[in-house]
């Protein structure tokens, strides 16, 4: 195994650990990001919002026998790049606009990025909720309960039951009434209520508290970039 193998599955394991390699890997992702974006890219820019939590997305789902982690990151830093470039686009149309200012030119199902930089800056419009606004506003919320956005990575659930059972606690935060305002009001994760609604066992409840508090803020406040990280909760429940 190389080091650098190593070095991702130290920071899969460890939420200290996988901090210290996103740090250290920074500018490795910033000029990785900038190819596949064919643009420079910054830490203020969205991509990098986008393509730091790639990589963390990556390190989790990362199978070593499978070559290099980095050619891996890759692909997953451009499939999210691309939903981010295609949102953009859905959203330019949206926008009340002059129809020549797209030049019939668009298709956003064949996912080229510089056609979707292109049609951001056509409709001359910013997109007033970044996802790297709501990074920042979802970890100013979640300051009060303890952790951070980033911990998320390291709590999430693993094996199908208990994400299954996850998504089931977080439908039931949110179905009238939701028990979410209970749960901005207290900061505690309401395990009473959900295990009477649920029948979940309460360790499981306990053991996966903050991505239950996370992803059911995420869901019922304004944050529509980063619920769509969060699709599975609703497609599982109308499934």
């Amino acid at each position: 195994m190389t080091e650098e193998n190593r070095s991702v599955l130290r920071a899969r394991q460890n939420a200290r650990a996988r901090d210290r390699f996103l740090l250290r890997e920074e500018e490795h992702i910033r000029r990785l990001t900038s190819t596949l974006a064919r643009r420079p890219i910054t830490r203020s820019d969205d991509e990098w919002s986008v393509a730091l939590l790639a990589v963390s997305q990556a390190i989790d789902d990362y199978d070593e026998t499978r070559g290099a982690f980095w050619s891996y990151a890759a692909l997953v830093i451009k499939s999210r790049l691309t939903d981010l470039y295609r949102s953009q686009a859905r959203h330019a149309r949206e926008i009340a606009v002059q129809p020549a200012a797209f030049d019939g030119e668009v298709d956003d199902s064949e996912g080229n990025l510089s056609v979707q930089c292109q049609v951001r800056d056509a409709a001359g419009v910013s997109v007033d909720t970044t996802l790297r606004d709501e990074i920042e506003a979802i970890g100013q919320e979640l300051s009060a309960y303890g952790f951070s956005f980033f911990d998320l990575a390291d709590c999430s659930p693993k094996s199908t039951a208990t994400r299954h059972g996850c998504f089931a606690a977080i439908r039931a935060m949110l179905t009238p009434p939701p028990l979410v305002p209970e749960l901005q009001k207290t900061h505690r994760l309401p395990l009473q209520a959900l295990i009477e609604r649920t029948g979940l066992p309460r360790k499981l409840l306990d053991r996966h508290r903050r991505y239950v508090i996370a992803a059911s803020l995420i869901l019922h406040g304004e944050y529509p970039g980063l619920a769509a990280y969060f699709q599975s909760v609703k497609k599982e429940g109308d499934s």
